[in-house]
């Protein structure tokens, strides 16, 4: 779940001619820019906004904010300026060399190559199984009671606190079983559509944690190369995109190629290798993504993994 922050309004009336650098454009941002000449300003916050490019929104934000597919980072020597001169309303072109206002050249994406996360490394039950007690022994004293983080903990451990978990828990329980089934008989079994409808636009915020959950699945499941099995996940989840919103489900098509926030894929590519060091590191960058967003996916991602391993 991203909780909306504190709308910065609609930009100052002052405007700066100065170009400002991207110096990063995820994958999904940029093909979208690709097939688009123009974007309207949507949402304003205070380190980034959103563009909607017909339909499928983008993020512009600042660097520290980190990577993600939809995401287009801003030098950080600029943070102080660049987003007073958007306003929300308000056409942007879109043009081969960046973005610009009312005919003058505004941030530059010059140069830049689409940004992917580092491709999982090579993987075996056992390092799985290690990893995911290290998981659980540095996360359960610092998962939040809001979302569905809890779900990363053992059904014996597992408290239901929130009205979303309490929720989610007969739909997870669905999809636990779909993995099994699924992966003891090597090909995708039919899924419960309900169990899709029933996390899909789960909780308050921008990504909603049912919306999470399921694109750490589906991040997941690319992965460990269970591709029908993502598939398969992700067409009950586009059927059903009418219960979420815009943002969440620009990173469900991200997710649904295997791609999410570079914190996630930290955490996933150290998980895979075992690394426990990294591991705890990673838990601890988790916790400062979205209000619980990073938790909720990492939820999801985990419960892939830990059906994988049995």
């Amino acid at each position: 779940m991203w909780k909306l922050p504190e709308n910065s309004g609609t930009g100052a009336s002052h405007v700066h001619h100065q170009r400002v650098k991207a110096i990063s454009i995820g994958s999904f941002a940029h093909q979208r820019l690709k097939q688009a000449q123009s974007a309207e300003v949507t949402s304003i916050f205070n380190r980034s906004l959103y563009l909607d490019l017909k339909g499928d929104w983008i993020c512009l934000a600042e660097a520290e904010l980190g990577y993600s597919p939809i995401t287009i980072n801003i030098d950080q020597k600029f943070a102080n300026g660049w987003l007073h001169r958007f306003k929300i309303g308000k056409l942007v072109e879109i043009k081969p060399f960046g973005f610009y206002l009312d005919n003058c050249p505004i941030i530059s994406v010059e140069e830049l190559h689409p940004w992917r996360p580092e491709k999982p490394p090579k993987w075996s039950k056992t390092l799985l199984k290690r990893s995911l007690d290290e998981i659980g022994f540095h996360s359960q004293e610092k998962i939040p009671a809001e979302g569905l983080g809890c779900f990363l903990l053992s059904s014996q451990k597992r408290k239901l606190r929130s009205l979303e978990s309490i929720a989610a828990d007969w739909p997870i329980k669905v999809l636990e079983n779909w993995l099994i089934n699924s992966l003891e008989a090597s090909i995708p079994l039919p899924l419960d559509n309900r169990s899709v409808t029933s996390l899909l636009g789960l909780g308050p915020g921008l990504t909603p944690s049912g919306d999470d959950f399921l694109g750490g699945m589906l991040i997941a499941l690319q992965a460990l190369e269970k591709v029908e099995m993502r598939n398969q996940l992700f067409f009950h989840i586009r059927n059903q995109f009418k219960n979420t919103g815009p943002v969440s489900r620009a990173h469900l098509k991200a997710a649904a190629t295997g791609e999410g926030h570079d914190v996630i894929h930290r955490l996933l590519n150290a998980l895979m290798k075992g690394d426990e060091t990294q591991i705890s590191l990673a838990v601890e960058k988790i916790r400062l993504l979205g209000h619980t967003s990073g938790w909720d996916t990492l939820a999801g991602l985990v419960t892939v993994i830990k059906k994988t391993v049995l």
